[in-house]
């Protein structure tokens, strides 16, 4: 029986330490009220003045993550279309739907500013809302730890929108 409780102790001290040790999420709303998405609390977000949201981790620096809005599309079958031409033009595109989204991911290279960008991407789509989400690394970093965390932390943002 002390064997059980003793159990019983270790394994309400493991869940209570994992809880303890995950970070603290805030909400976040779009200014346009097009969706919602949580995001860790130790990063911050602004609004550029193009209407893109940003968001960063100030203390690790190794990305940088953004989300625009594109409503211009009359219905779910004209989201659909334009998310396909995407995944033909990217061979690494993937496909995932959920309940009430659909996510097309893909990743490439570019130059921006003489350097290798990686560059990750995912279109996250609803009836006549397309959320282009792009977390930019330089492609010397991208394996590094700093920048696979950010990545972790990218996907479960863009895993948690919700449209409005």
């Amino acid at each position: 029986m002390k064997a059980l409780y003793t159990l019983c102790f270790l394994l309400i001290s493991i869940v209570a330490s994992a809880q303890a040790n995950m970070p603290a999420e805030r909400d976040f709303t779009s200014s346009r009220k097009y969706f919602t998405l949580k995001y860790p609390n130790d990063w911050n977000m602004f609004e550029n003045p193009d209407g893109t949201y940003h968001f960063e981790k100030p203390m690790y620096g190794t990305g940088t993550f953004e989300i625009k809005e594109s409503r211009n599309f009359s219905d779910s079958g004209e989201v659909m279309h334009y998310l396909d031409n995407e995944s033909f033009s990217h061979p690494n595109a993937k496909y995932q739907y959920n309940e009430n989204k659909t996510i097309l991911h893909y990743n490439s290279i570019i130059l921006i500013e003489g350097k290798e960008t990686m560059v990750f991407v995912w279109l996250v789509a609803n009836k006549n809302t397309v959320l282009t989400c792009r977390y930019l690394v330089d492609n010397k970093q991208k394996n590094e730890a700093k920048a696979q965390t950010e990545l972790q932390a990218v996907n479960l943002m863009v895993q948690s929108v919700t449209f409005l």
